[in-house]
């Protein structure tokens, strides 16, 4: 199979005929009976365009292609219709979010499908991929992406480092439906009430620091990181409206809702320079912009699934432990295959979008060199038909 492409030309005609063809067996019996057999699961197709006109090389000084010597130079390096080629069908090459999965909790290799529900097996450009499961349409990464935080859904962890604060494990459901969120509850001090978590970071690297809340007796949460030269960056979010309130200088800040309650919050800032290693603290806050108050020892709010990764936007979030965790979402055959790392869970849809050809053949041989000379310098019509 070459990677070859039938060339874009402005002689030939835009009304393209495109036909399916199926292979079918059909006997009929004395009585009439038919009994039939489909050998195709998907259709063949014939594709006929009209060349109005041609040019060779040197017809004319401003002459922009040359129909007559593109067409039939690539009639040769595929040796008539002996090798295959690439062809972009006029009705037919272009993914927009296009469906060609639903996870089953198990599954983890999928083919990419085309807008007609057909296999694509040859890429024009580097396809985007996405899931839409609990996190909403999520773009994925076939290059590496680290969460650099441990224990990021067990805030109870001694790995998190509690001020004025004390953490009930697994107190309510989760966004993705498992019961490990934690909730984080005040003591009586005056002081902040924060779970925090140091990290080395990168000199001059932006970082994207999220996590997951849910209001409980308190609405706002505080999530605050600072750069290499110690500068706090951050915001505060209010949980019960779904805005982000102040933000700090160097921050930029979002939020996007969940459902059932929970909000993914997250701060993205420019780590800078010096000797400062990064602290990722999230807190309980009693409005927009507060730090240090005198808490209940009663009220809180609940955390799940925290990640720090070096990124412009929050990825699909990367579940951690004892260590910082790296995936590489999925990986892309040459044939169109996506083999993700993890399986979709029950429900999730997988969806593309980007480009792809057809892989097609001349519906001709060598021996009509000569007619199809003819044919194309006549104004005939050039015949394709695809292959599996």
């Amino acid at each position: 199979m070459s990677g070859l492409i039938f060339p874009t030309l402005a002689g030939i005609d835009i009304a393209v005929k495109r036909t399916p063809i199926w292979a079918t067996k059909v006997q009929t019996t004395s009585s009439g009976k038919e009994l039939r057999a489909s050998w195709q699961s998907t259709p063949r197709w014939r594709y006929e365009f009209p060349v109005n006109f041609v040019r060779r090389a040197g017809f004319s000084a401003n002459t922009p292609s040359d129909e007559m010597t593109a067409i039939l130079s690539l009639f040769n390096a595929v040796r008539g219709k002996w090798d295959s080629f690439l062809y972009t069908d006029p009705y037919s090459n272009t993914a927009s979010f296009t469906p060609f999965g639903t996870g089953n909790g198990t599954t983890t290799a999928f083919q990419l499908l085309d807008i007609e529900g057909y296999s694509v097996f040859d890429m024009n450009g580097t396809p985007s991929v996405y899931r839409t499961d609990w996190q909403g349409r999520q773009l994925l990464y076939s290059t590496a992406r680290t969460n650099l935080l441990k224990f990021s859904d067990q805030f109870d962890n001694a790995g998190w480092v509690k001020t004025s604060v004390t953490v009930t494990a697994n107190a309510t459901l989760s966004p993705d439906g498992t019961t490990t969120s934690d909730k984080i509850v005040e003591d009586v001090t005056n002081n902040v009430h924060q779970a925090s978590q140091g990290l080395t970071i990168l000199d001059n690297t932006t970082y994207a620091v999220s996590t997951h809340a849910k209001a409980g007796e308190r609405n706002w949460l505080r999530l605050q990181p600072n750069d290499k030269g110690g500068t706090t960056r951050g915001a505060w979010f209010n949980l019960a409206t779904g805005v982000v309130g102040s933000v700090n200088s160097g921050t930029t800040a979002s939020i996007v809702n969940l459902g059932n309650g929970w909000y993914r919050c997250t701060v993205v800032f420019n780590s800078g320079t010096g000797a400062s290693a990064c602290t990722v603290r999230i807190a309980v806050a009693t409005g927009d912009g507060t730090t240090g108050y005198t808490g209940d020892g009663a009220s809180g709010l609940y955390l799940w699934g925290a990640q720090i990764e070096v990124a412009p936007a929050p990825t699909s979030y990367i579940p951690t432990t004892t260590a910082a965790v790296t995936v590489t979402d999925y990986t892309l055959s040459g044939t169109g295959l996506v083999t993700l790392a993890t399986a979709p869970v029950s429900g999730a849809t997988l969806t593309w979008s980007g480009a792809y050809y057809r892989r097609v053949r001349f519906d001709m041989d060598e021996y009509e060199q000569e007619q199809m000379f003819n044919l194309c310098w006549n104004g005939g019509t050039v015949s394709l038909l695809s292959v599996k």
